[in-house]
């Protein structure tokens, strides 16, 4: 396995997620196993091939720190054509079309309840797999790609203007891909 930034997908149950997983036609990459007093974890691909991790909270929730510079900001499943009916059977994950400004077309977010919690796109170019990529947010997307390649890591696209603010990918040393993004709101 190549060093990747994980997705994990908060669920009540992941015995019951394993369950919903492969009678919607996921994988078990790694069944469930308890991290002592953490939480219970597993991980799968979705039908597109997608890994994604999935959490069972003990004392441990998970990221209790998101949508700041620093942190993580954004999940997306990058998928030719994402498997939503699989999210909404393991999780309770539903869409809907959020118009992301200028002339293209609607953007796919996940939500869950009344939060939007990420958002799937085909992949940017041509012969990407399909996969969970992950965000981190930034108060300057120029000198964060600086910073980076001061140690030792990669820029592989960027600055990029979007609609909601600039953002590049990276690569850090380990060879894992991930993004960098400057909203031009912050999330509340």
């Amino acid at each position: 396995m190549p060093p990747l930034w994980n997705t994990w997908i908060a669920v009540d149950s992941v015995d019951a997620a394993l369950e919903a997983a492969t009678n919607a036609g996921g994988t078990v990459l790694m069944p469930a196993m308890d991290i002592p007093d953490s939480g219970r974890m597993a991980y799968i691909t979705d039908p597109s091939g997608a890994a994604v991790g999935l959490w069972q909270a003990g004392q441990h929730i998970g990221a209790q720190l998101v949508g700041e510079p620093g942190a993580i900001i954004w999940n997306e499943l990058q998928a030719a054509n994402p498997p939503t009916d699989f999210y909404r059977a393991l999780a309770g994950i539903g869409t809907e079309a959020t118009n992301m400004g200028g002339d293209g077309p609607p953007y796919t977010s996940f939500v869950v309840g009344e939060s939007t919690i990420g958002g799937t796109m085909p992949p940017a170019m041509e012969g990407v797999p399909n996969h969970w990529h992950v965000y981190f947010g930034t108060d300057d997307v120029e000198g964060t790609m600086a910073k980076a390649k001061d140690l030792g890591g990669l820029v592989l696209a960027g600055p990029i203007p979007t609609p909601i603010g600039p953002m590049a990918t990276l690569q850090d040393p380990q060879g894992a891909v991930f993004s960098i993004f400057h909203p031009d709101e912050w999330p509340s």
